[in-house]
């Protein structure tokens, strides 16, 4: 599963038609269809926001579905509006009960069309997402004693770190197998995973207690399993070990190749943009016990 023109993975841009706004589609590929959800922000700021499931007839190029059901979405929490509460908080918003859906998929984009039961009809064209190609940032090169005076002089103002050996996007071991629907990977996957893992631990972990989610998530990755978690730092030197673990002096010198760390940069972007720094493989004074 997983090809590279399927509809798995994630789609993002905007609708137009009766409405306009955001659009994010997040797909998973199954054994003989796809299913997913799509989240709708509408850019007028006081209306809801839409969850919309859907399971497509089959995995074919052009397809037409009526979705499975449609929820409204607190715009400042993000969470599920009941249909009863909907009129109380939005009194002038009349919401759909369902949406028939035509589309189309290619290696270049996903096209969609489709009508609610209250006759509003709308559309989008969503480019295929770059996640399995190398970052696009362009990375400032510089050797571990420029690496370290910069780190020491404005470690205050940077608090997560990252390291990796190659030109990867950020992107976490779920997003990476081909998946990007995360209520059906929390609703399916962690709840059998959670079941087989209670008849086998001695500390059974409360899902619904944040430290123990987190524990449990925490847990899972470590041994290798897939979850939509990305590992952080606090330390730019632990980073930077993480980004030289397993290179060899040889190897380092024999390819030339550099080492990858990424910061959230504050004077860049108050979001908190991507910002990487970019070290060669090879220095005498960097971590030479980890060196084989």
């Amino acid at each position: 599963m997983g090809s590279s023109d399927g509809l798995n993975g994630q789609w993002v841009g905007t609708y137009a038609g009766s409405s306009q706004g955001t659009i994010i589609v997040n797909v998973d590929e199954r054994e003989s269809d796809y299913r997913g959800v799509a989240y709708l922000f509408s850019d007028d700021s006081r209306l809801p926001g839409t969850a919309v499931f859907f399971t497509t007839p089959n995995k074919g190029s052009e397809f037409s579905f009526r979705t499975d059901s449609i929820i409204a979405l607190d715009r400042s929490s993000g969470n599920a509006i009941p249909l009863q509460d909907i009129a109380g908080k939005y009194p002038d918003v009349i919401f759909p009960k369902y949406s028939d859906v035509k589309g189309s998929v290619d290696k270049v984009a996903l096209t969609l069309n489709w009508t609610t039961d209250l006759e509003t009809v709308n559309n989008c064209v969503l480019p295929r997402s770059k996640a399995d190609q190398p970052s696009e940032l362009v990375a400032t090169e510089r050797n571990w004693g420029t690496y370290k005076e910069r780190v020491s002089a404005e470690l205050p103002k940077r608090f997560l770190f990252r390291g990796q050996n190659g030109t990867w996007r950020l992107r976490t071991s779920f997003h990476r197998s081909g998946r990007a629907d995360l209520h059906a990977f929390l609703d399916n996957d962690i709840a059998a995973l959670h079941r087989q893992l209670s008849a086998r631990t001695k500390h059974i972990f409360n899902l619904q207690i944040g430290d123990e989610n987190g524990a449990f998530f925490n847990l899972v990755q470590h041994h290798g399993y897939p979850t939509p978690l990305l590992d952080w730092t606090y330390s730019p030197y632990v980073a930077a070990f993480f980004a030289y673990r397993g290179i060899s002096n040889a190897k380092a010198v024999r390819t030339g190749r550099r080492v990858r760390l990424s910061f959230p940069d504050a004077k860049i972007s108050p979001s908190l943009k991507e910002h990487d720094q970019s070290l060669p493989w090879t220095d005498p004074s960097a971590f030479d016990p980890t060196f084989d």
